[in-house]
């Protein structure tokens, strides 16, 4: 810089430091008659220019309770420069006379213009200040300039308050014109301002050669120290303040200075910069973000400063705010405190409603169909102090590649820069919100999210990366166990178990469903008209939809009888396309696992236990399976129970004896209905089913007639006050038979029912009235039905037994003993009852002639035996086959000289009984002969003979024959008596149960054995 004369002055007695260039007048000491040399104009434009030393220092600022050494920069240095009024050709050239500049035009860069000012087209150009025009470098590496109608006001001596001398300084202030005089009103009702001309940071230029603001990219340090504001924002100050190019859609604002002092040590400076962005963002991609800058520092060191980037919250619809703040504050132990930079960042709401009732349709189908939200109201506008940025998930980078490229390409910036996920104490953040559902319900709801700077939310390409990322995201296994806290949890809803209406119109009992948690997935807007509709309306150009639901089957639970927990769901693909447009099961939502539904028995009234596995929710119907078929117009009993065994009487398949349904009406009809209400005063769930019945082909168990017709319903009743819960089932199967053994040649009883009813409650015995038409032996029990009328219910001895699991109906006859000459039968009785279980088990036929413990007693003269015989059967098939037979003869003779006597008894057991296992069969046999004879009472002989014998077959396939016969003798002659007995045992085969060779020796006895036969010469 060429200076015609140049000075520096400095005063002691208050901290004077300055240097004084002129430009255009030259000093002149040696005329005769001046008493002080005086500056004399030797051009047409004389300046004068008043440089300042550094006015600040640049700290790094740290996170509360991190300290460490901050990095600090100096600034350069500053200078205002005034233009000498024409009129004036001389100055003295004394300092207070130099000083006295209120009457000097500044001269400035041509972008700072004052408030209010609009150039015309296409304004000013945004340039790099030269060496002749005012510059002040506060803060470090930004360079501001007051406009034209700004001055400085200052003491041209030192000033003393008290006995102390005050630092000199001058302040900004605005230049006015009194009485011919010009002074600078500091106090007035308007206040200077600023604007950002420049920053010495090499990036700027590149980045104002693009409208979409690349350019200014840098790599990321592996710890780079943190400003505020920083290299970028300070870039972006100087693109909000005084870049004119944009005037059509974008006004710059200038600083609005409330203190702005320069002084030797350092400068003061107050203010505040507010930009609007709002015609801005409705053309992006926008090249900034930056909405306000708030600066306090003194005397070159920052005290507190504020930078607010406008950006939106992913992906739920609103814009938000992202705040970054130091603040100095003195920290440390007493003696050692520290008065450093703390650096904090929150994320502000700006506004809380995204409506999405009010955007434009259709966008995608997981949208349109797929949101259960019509709108969402944030509560939560302000977060705490974020955690750093470092400690959240990775982010994706975004290449803020231009659309036109210009000049060398942009590399990635660090993620940090544009997006944020909002961490607190560790965990991503939770908003509180409320939103309203599909049915008009107001839900809290808690979520999190991501904040996207403006300036990459409407990047070409950055929208799809950000999606993809987001939708990317492994979902939690809810099935399993607590998941540690993981990046996906940002895209999770908290809804707190309320009732959500996934479905328009009314909540109905079977689409508002209690919710725990949604999953969320993010779509863009269309790249066309669309997505300008979004950034006009200050809205994000993407939107959130529901991946899953976590959800409680209350109505399926209700009525289960084991613990369904809490499955997932998601929206069917077909109602995202169509809605309910041509469905009329009115399917919306799938599970994302196939639910196996298995009744408590209770529920069906022990009739039938349609158990089926849930695939989708319907609104009309609840939980269904087989939706496919179901939506088509179907209803396929082998699809919806053939994989769950559902059962009918405990034994016949449902798959086998549900008709088919066709048509949407009649395959409605013949669907499991589950349906949970509210009443004023309770929650209700009730169960409904009225299938059509057809006779079992497969195993011919069930045989329908005309009027065959099954009905089950219940309900449970939930108190809202805490009362305790309240369950009422009826079950009603009419006009059928029952086959056992079904239609084959094995069929033995056929049973014609008139009705079976089942009626429970809570705090009642279960009733089950069974009215039976007639019962038919058949087949190996033929022989029976002589007998068949004492066998009915309607017969003699009836009984009915109730149990919490069972209810037994039959009838026992009990006949009186019968004696015709030598035939005498005592004690013979006959039993049949049936067994209708309640917890699903099958159905039970038993038929008895007498019992083990009172068998009936038949004797024929000199011949006698007794028995028992048991019968079992269920509509699974043969259980237990039991039948002991006992038989003998007696007979004695006395001749006087001698006499005896001999008995023989045998008897056999058979026992055939199906376990869980396998089958197990006994068979056993015994023979006893006993025989004395005495001869004149000198001689005695007896004789006993005992022989038993027994099979028995294992559930695992072994079996064990064993038999023992033992043979007693006893002879008596006068005084010598003597006895012998001979036993004999054989068993064959075993089980595995039965000690090895290894269990009965230990190896040290092995052992010992083995040496005892080992060679003397090994």
């Amino acid at each position: 810089m060429g200076y015609s004369h140049r000075v520096t002055v400095r005063r002691r007695d208050d901290f004077l430091a300055l240097t004084l260039g002129f430009t255009g007048m030259e000093l002149r000491s040696d005329e005769i008659g001046r008493a002080t040399p005086v500056l004399v104009r030797t051009a047409d434009e004389a300046l004068v220019v008043v440089e300042f030393p550094p006015q600040h220092l640049r700290e790094e600022a740290f996170l509360p309770g991190s300290g460490g050494r901050p990095a600090a920069f100096l600034s350069g240095p500053s200078r205002l420069v005034f233009r000498v009024p024409p009129e004036i050709t001389e100055l003295p050239y004394d300092l207070p006379t130099l000083l006295t500049l209120a009457g000097f035009e500044p001269v400035v860069v041509p972008g700072a213009l004052s408030a209010g000012t609009a150039p015309e087209p296409p304004g000013p150009e945004l340039r790099a200040p030269e060496p002749l025009e005012t510059v002040l470098e506060i803060p470090q590496r930004l360079l501001l300039s007051p406009s034209g109608e700004e001055g400085w006001a200052h003491a041209t001596a030192p000033v003393e308050h008290h006995g102390r001398t005050e630092l000199w300084h001058t302040r900004l202030g605005l230049r006015a014109r009194v009485d011919d005089t010009w002074r600078v009103e500091e106090y007035g009702t308007r206040r200077p301002t600023v604007r950002a001309v420049w920053t010495r940071d090499a990036g700027l230029a590149p980045f104002l050669e693009r409208d979409d603001g690349t350019g200014l990219e840098q790599a990321a340090e592996a710890d780079p120290p943190r400003f505020v504001p920083n290299d970028r924002e300070d870039a972006e100050i100087v693109w909000v303040t005084s870049n004119w190019r944009h005037a059509d859609i974008f006004t710059p604002r200038p600083f609005q200075v409330e203190r702005l002092m320069l002084s030797a040590p350092g400068g003061w400076l107050s203010g505040r910069a507010v930009a609007d962005l709002s015609e801005l963002l409705r053309h992006s991609p926008t090249p900034v973000s930056l909405a306000e800058w708030t600066h306090r520092a003194a005397m070159g060191r920052d005290s507190y400063v504020r930078v607010v980037h406008l950006g939106y919250f992913f992906p739920w619809g609103v814009p938000m705010a992202r705040i970054d703040v130091a603040e100095r504050i003195v920290t440390g132990p007493p003696d050692d405190r520290v008065a450093q930079l703390n650096y904090s960042r929150r994320l502000v709401i700006r506004h809380p409603l995204a409506d999405f009732a009010d955007w434009r349709r259709p966008l995608v189908p997981e949208f349109d169909h797929g949101m259960p939200f019509t709108r969402l109201r944030f509560t939560t506008l302000v977060t705490p102090d974020l955690d750093d940025p470092a400690a959240g998930p990775e982010l994706p980078r975004i290449i803020r590649a231009p659309a036109v490229p210009v000049g060398p390409p942009a590399p990635d910036p660090a993620p940090a820069t544009y997006l944020a996920v909002p961490y607190v104490l560790g965990v991503p953040f939770e908003f509180t919100a409320v939103g309203v559902d599909l049915a008009g319900q107001e839900i809290p709801l808690g979520l999190t999210g991501i904040f996207v700077d403006a300036t990459a939310a409407g990047r070409a390409g950055a929208t799809d990366i950000l999606n993809n990322w987001w939708n990317a995201i492994p979902a939690p296994d809810w099935h399993g166990a607590a998941q540690p806290i993981a990046p996906s949890e940002v895209r999770r809803i908290r809804t707190f178990g309320y009732r959500i209406g996934f479905t328009p119109g009314p909540a109905t009992a079977n689409s508002a469903l209690e919710t725990h948690f949604l999953e969320t997935g993010a779509a863009a807007a269309p790249t066309a008209p669309p997505a300008a509709e979004f950034f006009g309306a200050d809205k994000p150009p993407y939107y959130p939809y529901v991946t899953q639901a976590v959800i409680n089957l209350a109505a399926a639970q209700g009525l289960s009888g084991a613990p369904l927990g809490t499955p997932a769901i998601r929206y069917d693909d077909q109602y995202l396309k169509n809605g309910f447009a041509g469905d009329p099961a009115e399917v919306f939502a799938r599970l994302a696992n196939t639910l196996p539904l298995a009744f408590d028995a209770g529920a069906g009234g022990g009739l039938a236990v349609p158990d089926f596995d849930i695939q989708g929710l319907s609104r009309s119907l609840g939980p269904v399976g087989d939706l496919d078929r179901l939506r088509s117009g179907r209803f396929d009993p082998e699809a919806l129970f053939g994989a769950s065994g559902a059962r009918l009487l405990g034994a016949v398949s449902l798959a086998d004896v549900v008709e088919q349904a066709t048509g949407a009406a009649q395959a409605l009809a013949d669907s499991v209905k589950l349906v949970r209400e509210q009443t004023p005063d309770a929650l209700v769930v009730r169960f409904t089913w009225s299938p059509r019945l057809q006779s079992d082909k497969t195993k011919g168990v069930l045989e329908v007639h005309e009027d065959t017709a099954l009905d089950l319903h219940g309900e449970l009743r939930t108190p809202l006050d805490g009362g305790p819960s309240t369950a009422q089932v009826h079950g009603r199967l009419n006009d059928f038979t029952i086959h056992f053994f079904g239609s084959g040649p094995g069929r033995c009883v056929s049973i014609r029912f008139d009705e079976l009813r089942f009626d429970s409650s809570t705090g009642s015995t279960a009733a089950v009235r069974a009215s039976i038409r007639k019962v038919t032996f058949e087949g190996p029990l033929v022989f029976v039905d002589a007998i068949k009328d004492y066998l009915s219910f309607g017969g003699s001895g009836p009984y009915v037994e109730v149990t919490p699991t069972r209810v037994l109906a039959g009838v026992a006859i009990a006949l009186p003993s019968l004696q015709v000459g030598v035939f005498t039968l005592q004690n013979l009785a006959l039993r049949t009852q049936v067994e209708l279980s309640l917890t699903g088990g099958p159905m039970r036929l038993g038929f008895a002639i007498c019992e083990r413990a009172r068998p009936f007693v038949l004797t024929v003269a000199l011949f006698g035996g007794s028995g028992f015989f048991a019968l079992a059967l269920t509509t699974s098939g043969l259980e237990l086959i039991e039948a002991s037979l006992e038989f003998g003869a007696c007979a004695a003779i006395d001749l006087g000289v001698a006499s005896g006597s001999v008995s023989v008894m045998a008897g056999i057991y058979f026992k055939l009984e199906k376990k869980d296992s396998g089958t197990e069969v006994v068979l056993a046999g015994f023979l006893r002969l006993h025989g004395e004879m005495s001869v004149i009472g000198l001689i005695s002989l007896s004789l006993d003979f005992y022989l038993g014998l027994e099979y028995r077959s294992h559930v695992d396939n072994t079996y064990k024959v064993s038999g023992r016969a033992t043979l007693h003798v006893e002879v008596s002659v006068f005084m010598f008596s003597t006895s012998v007995e001979v036993t004999c045992e054989r068993r064959f085969g075993g089980t595995a149960s039965d000690p090895t060779f290894t269990d009965q020796v230990a190896p040290a006895d092995w052992d010992e054995y083995c040496d005892a036969f080992a060679s003397l010469n090994t």
